[in-house]
């Protein structure tokens, strides 16, 4: 997967909102300062949302040359909030319907498809 780049490709990245249906999802984006097109991916994260695991590894892709969108499923719900245990996590993540996700990740598709930095053939 790697273009070549390495972790000294500079990269820009921003916590902000982007519509998803009726409502608006919370999200981090991290594009690197490369040549465009470039391609993209949309990258979801398991039961712990959108925490510092997750913005890392868009770092890391956006390192390689990836732009990368990850969206806040918990958006609809607050966020997660302060919960740390798996459990808790777990309970939240029940409770969020798998339909509100897929459109987040639908969403987050369309929204880099209209993005002029992104390759529109390469999209993951």
């Amino acid at each position: 997967m790697s273009m070549g780049l390495g972790s000294n490709t500079s990269v820009d990245s921003v916590l902000f909102r982007y519509r998803s249906g009726y409502k608006e999802t919370n999200a981090f984006l991290a594009v690197p300062n490369v040549a465009t097109p470039m391609p993209a991916l949309v990258l979801a994260s398991d039961v712990f949302g959108l925490d510092e695991h997750i913005k890392d590894l868009a770092m890391r892709f956006a390192q390689q040359g990836y732009a990368v969108l990850a969206p806040d499923f918990y958006s609809a719900k607050g966020g997660p909030g302060p919960t740390q245990t798996l459990d808790q996590r777990s309970k939240i993540r029940r409770a969020s319907a798998d339909t509100l996700a897929v459109k987040d990740v639908n969403s987050g598709f369309d929204y880099l498809l209209r993005e002029n930095y992104v390759n529109k053939q390469r999209v993951g």
